[in-house]
């Protein structure tokens, strides 16, 4: 996104970039939960928990790693 927004691009450019960014995360998103949907519902309460919270760790591990890596940078 950062390339599409930078300065040298005229406005046009930079507007219809984003928006056709926007466009395609939307996209994406909406086929994910399509694709997923009916393997989301078969799920239990407990198992969508312990999904989430594993999700949340690695995601919280990435950061402290990331951290770490740029601190030693």
């Amino acid at each position: 996104i950062q390339a599409i927004l930078h300065e040298e691009f005229a406005e046009r450019v930079r507007t219809t970039g984003l928006s056709v960014m926007n466009f395609f995360t939307e996209v994406t998103i909406a086929l994910s939960y399509y694709i997923s949907a009916s393997v989301v519902n078969q799920l239990e309460v407990k198992q969508a928990w312990k999904i989430s919270c594993l999700c949340f760790l690695f995601g919280a591990l990435v950061t402290v790693l990331g951290f770490k890596k740029d601190r030693r940078a």
